[in-house]
């Protein structure tokens, strides 16, 4: 029997189709986990820090914005989860690879009750920069190496679970309406 190449399994047993996405194949949890086990710099820093880590970050940067903003700065890198990354040197001569990429992020976008994207608001692309900055700054120090308390991908994962909870609360969930029960 042939294997299908274009599909992935996924920790929690799901089967997602690569080329072809249903937001019924996404689950936050999958993606959590796959971030939160996946390293930063293809792994080429002096400690472990995931994507799981960056992206709370850009949503945490992305405070002040609305609890739809903070979800797609959670999000951003959400289809690393099931697509991988590459070095950004190597994404900018992929098209076909950012095409993919694109896709799967709406469709993960749609799952989770946001509006499509063309590409990453100037915003997002503004707190991704600077935190790319900063983690070029830290991740590459032998100090830091030394001196900075690991956390596990077991409690990134969580971290990032709860956060996505907490927006999704905000979210659907407003101050404004304090009557509503939540169940």
């Amino acid at each position: 029997m042939k294997a299908n190449r274009k599909i992935l399994q996924t920790a929690s047993g799901q089967v997602i189709d690569l080329l072809n996405p249903d937001p019924r194949s996404i689950n936050i949890g999958d993606i959590a986990h796959g971030l939160s086990h996946m390293c930063r710099f293809s792994g080429q820093t002096m400690i472990f820090y995931s994507v799981a880590d960056h992206s709370l970050l850009a949503a945490l940067y992305a405070l002040r914005r609305s609890p739809q903003d903070q979800l797609l700065a959670l999000l951003h890198d959400a289809t690393e989860a099931y697509i991988c990354d590459m070095p950004s040197p190597v994404k900018y001569h992929c098209r076909k690879y950012k095409q993919i990429e694109l896709r799967l992020l709406n469709v993960i976008l749609k799952k989770f009750g946001l509006a499509p994207i063309k590409a990453l608001p100037e915003w997002l692309k503004a707190i991704d920069d600077r935190l790319l900055e900063r983690e070029r700054a830290l991740l590459f120090t032998k100090f830091l190496a030394t001196n900075h308390p690991f956390q596990s991908p077991v409690r990134t994962r969580c971290d990032f679970l709860n956060h996505f909870n907490r927006l999704m609360d905000k979210i659907h969930f407003p101050k404004e309406a304090p009557n509503v029960r939540r169940p």
